[in-house]
């Protein structure tokens, strides 16, 4: 009775730590989303979100000092699309 706690046990922990790994996955790749190669020099910034040059609904995410991803502002509770503010 006991193997079958531990057997049991055992088969819960590995299917937890795939999901786990799984949602780290999807997490640390955040910017993916949004559209790569965009032109806007991130050569001289810190990783992170910077305001869109043209567009108050979108921003602009800076990945390692060279790649730029166009991001959309996410939508607000009514369905507007939200506004970076910097």
């Amino acid at each position: 009775m006991s193997s079958q706690k531990v057997l049991v046990f055992a088969i819960f922990a590995i299917a937890l730590g795939f999901a786990d790994a799984k949602s780290t996955k999807k997490t640390s790749a955040w910017y993916t989303e949004g559209t790569p190669n965009f032109e806007y020099d991130c050569s001289d910034k810190a990783d992170g979100n910077y305001p869109h040059p043209t567009l108050c609904t979108h921003y602009v995410a800076c990945v390692a000092k060279t790649h730029a991803y166009e991001m959309v502002c996410a939508l607000s509770h009514d369905g507007k699309p939200l506004h970076y503010v910097a």
